[in-house]
């Protein structure tokens, strides 16, 4: 593979290069702006850095082999074209240095939320059409547009996730340790008995943690619904066959590093062939960005249906939520606000995520 490094005064200049220099096989490995001249790199003129690479046919380490065995080239083109427009996205936000105002506001906002820069160029990409005079407008008006703009995207995603009907029969929860599994799967079997009225099933498959089983197994005992522990694939299976009588099977997944791939290759043999199956995968509302994006590499041959964040309760920045459902496929389903079962969960609801993230801004909501 040949690697190379160019520094051009523009995106299109630096790809231009790129193709000329590398032909239309060339893969975009990074970019970012960057100061030329000037006083340390400062008050410089800016310039690009792009990394790009082509493969002239020597094979490299296959670290992504169940990944790649899995995509199609349709797959592989739709995630280099994502890339480059979230490069194109943050690149447009780089040069917007002298912000009028009303948007430095609620972008200081934003980011103490943790919105990240790509996303909060394409709020502003999207709103500022709608805006007669961006130097002078109001700032309760950018506000308002902003958020309109958030709700949106939430609407779009959000899920129905304890909604049964014909839907999926097992639910699969899924992701790392520490993010509050057993304790949801909990304050979901008690909504679906207690409020729903239905048949639940329990299947503790997190036998690396021996606490997980007997935790779950009380919360089995306390609402009178069966429970099966599996070790093992086929375990699981057998444990599926004798809860079929069950209007719902939920399933504790162990919490693995998931960036070994024989921690995802075990969880793929747990969930392979099930049928009506939705598997909502269990983030924290704590954890770091760079984590998240670990985290959804790693299961990205895994088909995830849902996000479910927990520990809303522990955080004050939900800016999170609005980078995931911008650059995930997934349903947004629920969220779960605290240890008490069943009380501490809602349905992820459009209007009060997007007051989480905007309220403080000038105070409204």
């Amino acid at each position: 593979m040949k690697v190379k490094r160019y520094v051009a005064n523009s995106l299109p200049d630096a790809m231009s290069r790129i193709r000329d220099d590398l032909g239309d096989t060339a893969v975009i490995l990074d970019s970012k702006p960057i100061k030329h001249g000037g006083l340390w790199g400062l008050f410089g003129k800016q310039r690009f850095e792009v990394i790009a690479a082509v493969d002239h046919g020597v094979e490299g380490p296959r670290l992504k082999q169940h990944r790649v065995e899995r995509d199609s080239p349709q797959d592989g083109l739709k995630r280099e074209i994502e890339s480059i427009k979230q490069m194109m996205e943050q690149w447009m936000y780089t040069q917007q240095n002298d912000l009028p105002r009303p948007f430095a506001a609620v972008e200081t906002h934003l980011k103490r939320q943790h919105v990240t820069d790509d996303v909060i160029a394409s709020l502003f990409r999207n709103v500022q059409p709608r805006i007669r005079d961006i130097q002078n407008a109001d700032e309760k008006e950018i506000y308002s547009l902003v958020a309109g703009e958030i709700r949106e995207r939430f609407e779009a995603r959000v899920g129905t996730p304890l909604s049964v009907g014909s839907g999926p029969k097992t639910v699969y929860l899924i992701g790392p340790t520490g993010v509050g599994k057993t304790t949801t799967i909990a304050k979901m079997a008690a909504v679906y008995v207690l409020e729903q009225g239905l048949s639940v099933g329990l299947i503790a498959a997190d036998t690396f943690r021996i606490a997980a089983v007997k935790q779950l197994k009380t919360y089995a005992d306390i609402l009178n619904v069966p429970i099966h522990v599996a070790h093992d694939p086929n375990e699981m299976k057998e444990a599926k066959e004798k809860l079929s009588h069950c209007d719902v099977v939920l399933v504790d997944t162990a919490g693995r590093n998931y960036r070994q791939k024989m921690n995802v290759s075990e969880l793929f043999a747990y969930i392979q062939h099930s049928d009506q199956a939705a598997i909502h995968l269990v983030l924290s509302l704590t954890m770091r960005d760079e984590d998240i994006d670990a985290v959804l590499e790693s299961v990205s041959s895994i088909p995830v249906t849902h996000l479910l964040l927990t520990k809303a309760d522990e955080t004050t920045s939900y800016g999170l939520m609005l980078n995931l459902v911008s650059k995930t496929p997934y349903k947004l389903g629920l969220i779960t606000t605290g240890q008490n079962v069943p009380d501490d969960m809602v349905e992820a609801d459009a209007d009060q995520l997007t007051q989480w993230i905007m309220e403080e801004v000038d105070g409204n909501a």
